[in-house]
């Protein structure tokens, strides 16, 4: 029973996730501020190093793989790169959507103003350091969180599932 209770909130969940919201067009002037905040946000390069993490994964499969020939490594982190800078244009206009549907046209013009001063653009040129100091954390954090985590669960799913609060 309580596996099937289980089963029951996890795909109503995934259908939660997985159901797009349907925004509203944002205004006009928004989108424009959005997009030049992206601009200033050096979406591309970031994109860059994006390119440089998955092609490393990718080939890292592969490597090991008999049929793979050492000989297709460039071919195949051009044809990412390629593709990438293809679909380029389309995921930073995306990401303009998102800041204009997100932020008020007030907010979009203060986060411009922020970003062409020296301290703005300091904070977008450290941002992906710290997030790769964030991403460490991140991963020593699931480390040390999996002894007690583990004892939780392990813990509630031995427990008899309890009825629901109406």
């Amino acid at each position: 029973m309580f596996k099937r209770h289980l089963a029951a909130l996890a795909c109503a969940a995934a259908a939660f996730v997985a159901t797009p919201t349907l925004a509203a067009e944002p205004p006009a002037a928004n989108l424009e501020l959005a997009r030049r905040a992206v601009d200033l946000l050096d979406i591309d390069n970031t994109m860059d190093e994006m390119v440089a993490v998955m092609t490393d994964v990718m080939l890292a499969g592969l490597e090991g793989n008999p049929q793979f020939k050492p000989e297709w490594r460039q071919p195949m982190i051009d044809a990412v790169k390629a593709e990438v800078k293809a679909q380029e244009p389309w995921y930073l206009e995306e990401m303009a959507k998102i800041y204009a549907g997100a932020y008020s046209e007030t907010e979009l013009r203060d986060l411009v103003t922020f970003f062409e001063t020296p301290s703005g653009r300091a904070f977008i040129e450290r941002t992906s350091e710290l997030g790769k100091e964030a991403e460490a954390m991140g991963d020593e954090l699931a480390r040390r969180m999996e002894p007690g985590l583990t004892r939780r669960l392990e813990k509630l799913m031995s427990e008899k599932p309890r009825k629901p609060v109406a």
